[in-house]
């Protein structure tokens, strides 16, 4: 059983780097799933009809967006983790990625300015005192950008080809048949 133990961890050691990426990869994978579980609770959500448009439920979507947004923006912009390359999402999906990033970048993690909102000062002025009248204005979209859905499900199949691929290349340089094990219901 040492044996084994040892010829195990030789192989692990000799792949590391392989096995590296996979691990990042599992991150990719979780943070897929958070993306599909607040699309899904905007889909519950909507379609909106204007009386329902009440102050929580504005915050509540936005409150979703803004979870959605910082997600997204992770799978291209994290630190120490592997990072999907843009220029990999097919064309037609283009648009809405450049859309999420920037409402991740400029409107929801950073006060940037995005053409969802607009800011200005009004002033009066009684002779003896300036009023200052801070305006804003937001505009946004019920739900999620279109082909948001198509482009998560872009995503998850390209994560499971690169993850695929490794574990071939583990396969081919080491000799040895390697497969993700999936947690049984026990774990």
């Amino acid at each position: 059983m040492e044996e084994l133990k040892k010829k195990c961890q030789a192989i692990i050691t000799e792949h590391a780097k392989v096995l590296n990426q996979l691990e990042k990869f599992t991150k990719i994978g979780h943070t897929i799933s958070e993306i599909r579980y607040i699309l899904q609770r905007l889909d519950e959500l909507g379609p909106w009809k204007p009386a329902e448009l009440t102050q929580d439920a504005v915050y509540e979507i936005v409150m979703l967006q803004t979870a959605l947004a910082v997600c997204y923006g992770r799978l291209f912009t994290s630190g120490n983790t592997t990072k999907i390359n843009p220029k990999d999402i097919p064309e037609e999906l283009q648009e809405v990625h450049s859309e999420l990033m920037s409402l991740r970048h400029k409107r929801f993690s950073h006060h940037d300015d995005h053409q969802s909102i607009t800011t200005d000062l009004e002033f009066g002025f009684d002779g003896k005192t300036m009023l200052v009248y801070h305006k804003l204005s937001i505009q946004m979209t019920l739900g999620v950008p279109e082909k948001t859905p198509e482009l998560i499900d872009w995503i998850s199949g390209h994560m499971k080809q690169k993850s695929e691929k490794a574990l071939k290349h583990l396969n081919d340089k080491s000799g040895y048949d390697w497969k993700t094990a999936l947690p049984s219901d026990d774990e």
